[in-house]
């Protein structure tokens, strides 16, 4: 199976928010996805989705400037969010 990590495009979300539904996880709103991408396009935070096999498998989170303060006066990068939805 072939494993590829890109970018969140606009066109993921629906399928994204889906994929959370599937597992029961209904927290996971089309707003926290589309925010994720302006911020990303701002350059704010690094979004990466993982796809297995063409099918949405997780995704991670990285913000540059982290509001945790530890990070943020130490100017640590802080891995947000990360969740992985694929099954075996």
């Amino acid at each position: 199976m072939t494993l590829i990590l890109r970018p969140l495009q606009s066109e993921d979300i629906a399928e994204v928010v889906a994929a959370f539904a599937a597992l029961g996880w209904g927290g996971k709103l089309e707003s926290q996805f589309e925010r994720y991408l302006a911020e990303h396009e701002a350059g704010t935070r690094v979004t990466r989705f993982a796809f297995v096999g063409g099918v949405f498998a997780g995704y991670l989170n990285v913000l540059w400037r982290s509001a945790y303060p530890p990070f943020a006066d130490a100017c640590i990068p802080e891995i947000n969010d990360f969740n992985v939805t694929a099954q075996r």
